[in-house]
């Protein structure tokens, strides 16, 4: 189906699983921010609970949903993460 003719745009879920690098979320956070025709998404953040790293999600994205995680691999926090997508199609960043 071309484009043009598609109705609606499909629901995005963005997942970011994230260590202990609140500068990289940061920076991740702030380029998602500045998105010139931003699509209609959800986003998912697996993170530890680290001050730090929540502190620049309650900052630049508010409206996250956050999955603590004391510890594991950035493939760990995607599978923990990914049953709880909602979208049509699941959109991976790395911090």
């Amino acid at each position: 189906m071309s484009r043009a003719h598609r109705t609606k745009a499909p629901e995005i879920s963005i997942v970011i699983p994230t260590g202990d690098r609140a500068d990289q979320l940061r920076a991740c956070l702030a380029s998602l921010a500045i998105q010139t025709d931003p699509p209609t998404c959800e986003m998912l953040i697996c993170a530890p609970p680290h001050a730090d790293t929540l502190a620049v999600i309650d900052e630049l994205a508010p409206h996250a949903r956050v999955v603590t995680m004391p510890k594991g691999s950035a493939v760990g926090r995607r599978n923990a993460i990914l049953p709880l997508v909602t979208g049509e199609l699941v959109l991976f960043l790395d911090d």
